[in-house]
């Protein structure tokens, strides 16, 4: 599933209307990755970076871009910034563990994902995020316990589970279609 054609226009347009936010590059970037246009998403990321090399969310997303594309080394090294750079921000931290997971690093990725789980019982950790490491560990019975749980928390990473490459893996998944059924997007 392709991500809605209207959305990287309308980053486009917040682009032109405030070329120098972070947000809109960082958010421009992301929806033009969505939309399957990874080049460009790429470029405006690198440009925000120009602007700002210590926002966390540029990275993130970055990673998120690289990640896509299959260059796995490259996700690692911008989610791992992310994590630096936001004094450890759980979401950045569970999207490096999918990405360390789905690399074959996958001890990386349960360490983290144990402390991101020991982590939730006294601070909020997105239960999306901790979906993210399952998919992205293959781990479909847990994945899912997590994103009905992301469900129920009324997280709006949801809102792009039908469109978020990091469960693709879901998706052929009767619960996956059960799930986000509910979602009215």
């Amino acid at each position: 599933m392709r991500y809605n054609t209207l959305r990287p226009l309308r980053s486009k347009r917040a682009l032109s209307d405030d070329p120098l936010s972070l947000i809109a590059n960082s958010n421009a970037g992301w929806t033009l990755c969505l939309a399957g246009q990874t080049e460009a998403a790429i470029q405006t990321l690198n440009k925000a970076i120009e602007l700002d090399p210590n926002f966390p969310r540029t990275h993130f997303r970055l990673g998120f871009v690289y990640l896509t594309r299959g260059l796995h080394e490259q996700a690692i090294a911008e989610f791992q910034k992310a994590v630096q750079l936001s004094d450890g921000n759980p979401y950045y931290q569970a999207s490096l563990a999918n990405a360390y997971a789905v690399s074959g690093r996958t001890a990386e990725a349960r360490e983290l994902l144990k402390t991101l789980e020991a982590r939730s019982a006294h601070q909020y950790v997105p239960a999306y995020g901790i979906a993210l490491i399952y998919a992205g560990l293959n781990d479909k019975d847990h994945a899912l316990q997590w994103l009905e749980k992301a469900l129920a928390d009324h997280s709006s990473s949801m809102a792009f589970a039908k469109v978020d490459p990091s469960l693709a893996n879901l998706r052929s998944d009767p619960r996956f279609a059960t799930l986000t059924q509910h979602l009215n997007f």
